[in-house]
């Protein structure tokens, strides 16, 4: 045990104690929003015309879907295990899964402008760090007649469906981008 003849010593080792503890409680607290064992994706997507939405991996077989917690107006937060981002080749953002009475489905696409005419389109989305954030604007709809391979009753079968693209810009955000 540590014995402290001095007032004035004691007095400065209990107050860097507390300005210590003061400064590393608050970042403790948000090391908890962090979920060991998994990568986090935010999307803020600006006047989103849909309420809900999901991640979804198509990689070979997987085909597993995570729904998003929507936290905002436009915001949504994705916890994707970590196991699922080491197997993952192709993930998308959908705002309706595949609906086999409509055989449609609702897809997010985001475009990127350069100083070109040109528009890159990107549908397919990943995730490299813990924490990975995706801002963008709506900009409109286009809709694509598709051949869907899906699974009715155990079967796998093709199938003519409606492909909707929600397309939105893609925005940088300069404090999470």
């Amino acid at each position: 045990m540590l014995f402290i003849s001095s007032p004035n010593l004691r007095y400065f080792l209990c107050s860097f104690l507390n300005i210590t503890l003061f400064i590393l409680l608050p970042i403790h607290g948000n090391a908890q929003d962090k979920i060991k064992g998994y990568y986090r994706l935010t999307t803020v997507l600006k006047n989103a015309p849909f309420d809900s939405l999901y991640f979804y991996d198509y990689t070979n077989q997987n085909k597993s879907y995570i729904e998003g917690k929507k936290i905002g107006a436009y915001k949504w937060t994705f916890n994707i295990p970590d196991s699922l981002v080491e197997m993952m080749e192709t993930a998308v953002l959908v705002s309706s899964k595949f609906d086999n009475d409509t055989r449609s489905s609702t897809w997010v696409r985001f475009i990127s402008k350069s100083n070109s005419p040109l528009e890159t389109k990107i549908i397919n989305i990943g995730v490299e760090d813990e924490e990975n954030y995706i801002y963008a604007v709506y900009r409109d709809s286009s809709v694509y007649e598709e051949n869907e391979r899906i699974n009715i009753n155990g079967k796998d079968t093709v199938v003519s469906s409606t492909q909707v693209h929600e397309n939105f810009y893609l925005e940088n955000n300069n404090q999470n981008s």
